[in-house]
């Protein structure tokens, strides 16, 4: 580490050694909250890396640093896929906030040579942090940051971290089987990841804001599925049907709490399947249900058959796909404050076009009544059938009971509107 003379910057003062060890390429250097980091990448030619940073011990940038460490936030997608390039300090009216500019060398992620990734890089606890955003909103006035609205939360989605062909997947933990990396992605990138012999791999996401998120990803190949499963345990399951040609396959509605959330694709048998291009993105803000809306999904509802998410258009985290069967019901438990008359708006799909499909509507185990659900011309177009029915002062059931062997439609949710009487 030299200076140049601060005078007319036409000499250069006599250097210190700041770090030995490991050859090193992209080397540079950042200053947050009084103290100098040097990072640099692995000496391995275009390849994508972590950022190795030494840090100085006092606030002088010439004095001793420490020994090396690996940045934390860039070991799960190599620094956003890239290698290191140039930092630029951003010193806010609330905080500072670093700028780290990747360089991706080569044309290989669709950013065209040289282009750099800017992603931030903020102080958290003893040392700094690497954010590895996809989309982010910056305050240059305050030195504030936060995640956009369209950020992927999935670390390496395109696979193109690696470089070359390898048998563990950066940002991926193999769950056994077959995995690895292949030439030959989607929209022409270099990879794809291929999991084959019933095996699978999994990503950790360590933390997702609470709402609802869409799942898509790119397939082809071998039958298999992602199973997205969030901080409280709940699953959702995207399958993924065989396909000769590249298909994107997409998964909606899903609930998430806040905390950690886990991506786990699998091989359904020895073939194998090939994913590209997975994304996890926050769709709305979570918001709760409106008043009087008793989702089929969601206990103490009940459903004699399976709850499903293929069919987009539903609300909440799923709908009741019921079996094809006479008495394969779906039930909802309602309470009302006082005896009442109250009417229901019962939400349906009926893709089918083997005519309507009848079903009692029961209310308190009596039968209330008869009912017609027409089709609505295709499963992803939803609409909403209304009764009036009696409702006790308290625990009520409302049950919706086939009597053709086709079985109900699918059925979203149950809004119980105010009194009528």
């Amino acid at each position: 580490m030299a200076k140049f003379r601060e005078s007319d910057s036409l000499r250069i003062e006599p250097a210190v050694q700041i770090r030995g060890g490991a050859g090193r390429e992209g080397n540079a250097m950042f200053k947050l909250d009084g103290k100098y980091y040097h990072a640099a990448s692995d000496l391995h030619g275009w390849n994508t890396s972590v950022n190795y940073v030494n840090e100085s011990t006092s606030r002088n940038v010439q004095g001793s640093y420490s020994s090396e460490y690996v940045l934390a936030g860039t070991e799960m997608d190599y620094s956003h896929v890239t290698q290191t390039g140039f930092f630029v300090t951003v010193k806010g009216t609330k905080q500072n906030t670093v700028l780290y500019a990747g360089d991706r060398w080569a044309d290989f992620a669709w950013n065209g040579i040289g282009y750099n990734q800017w992603v931030p890089i903020t102080k958290t606890g003893a040392r700094p942090q690497f954010h590895s955003v996809s989309q982010w909103q910056f305050n240059a006035t305050t030195g504030e940051w936060r995640v956009g609205p369209a950020n992927n939360y999935i670390l390496n989605p395109d696979i193109q971290a690696d470089r070359v062909i390898v048998s563990g997947v950066r940002g991926w933990r193999d769950l056994g089987g077959s995995v690895t990396n292949v030439n030959g992605g989607v929209n022409g990138s270099r990879f794809a990841l291929q999991v084959s012999n019933s095996g699978g791999v999994e990503q950790r996401v360590e933390s997702v804001p609470a709402g609802t998120y869409t799942l898509s990803l790119h397939a082809r190949g071998s039958a298999g599925q992602v199973v997205i499963t969030g901080a409280n345990g709940s699953q959702r399951t995207l399958a993924i049907p065989s396909s000769s040609g590249w298909t994107k396959r997409e998964l909606t509605g899903i609930e998430l709490p806040a905390g950690a959330a886990t991506v786990t694709v699998r091989a359904s048998g020895s073939g194998g399947v090939t994913v590209d291009q997975l994304s996890l993105v926050k769709t709305s803000a979570g918001t709760p249900a409106p008043p009087g809306r008793y989702e089929a999904e969601t206990a103490p509802a009940r459903c004699r058959g399976t709850i499903d998410s293929n069919q987009a258009g539903y609300s909440g985290s799923g709908f009741c796909n019921g079996d094809s069967a006479v008495g394969a019901f779906a039930e909802f438990t309602v309470d009302s404050a006082t005896a009442r008359t109250a009417t229901l708006g019962l939400r349906f799909a009926h893709g089918a076009t083997t005519g309507a499909r009848p079903a009692n509507l029961v209310v308190n185990g009596a039968t209330a009544g008869a009912l017609s659900f027409e089709s609505t011309g295709a499963w992803t177009t939803w609409t909403t059938k209304t009764v009036t029915v009696p409702l006790n002062t308290g625990t009520n059931t409302i049950r919706l009971d086939p009597t053709a062997a086709a079985g109900l439609p699918n059925v979203d949710h149950l809004d119980v509107g105010a009194a009528t009487g």
